[in-house]
């Protein structure tokens, strides 16, 4: 009965590290959208701004 209790005992010691492991990897799954979500947002703002820079100088040399 020991031996049976001591293999049960590891083997649900192995099942606590799996999903352990497992939240891990989906936690770091979820920085890795964010961060991918907050490049994509200041590449579209930094186009945007780059833009509206470049329109002001046209304006800018039009009204010359």
């Amino acid at each position: 009965m020991d031996n049976v209790r001591r293999k049960h005992l590891s083997f649900r010691k192995a099942r606590i590290k799996m999903l352990v492991s497992d939240q891990v990897a989906e936690t770091c799954d979820a920085c890795d959208r964010t961060e991918d979500l907050r490049v994509l947002h200041f590449s579209i703002y930094a186009d945007f701004y780059s833009d509206r820079k470049s329109i002001k100088t046209d304006k800018t040399i039009f009204e010359l």
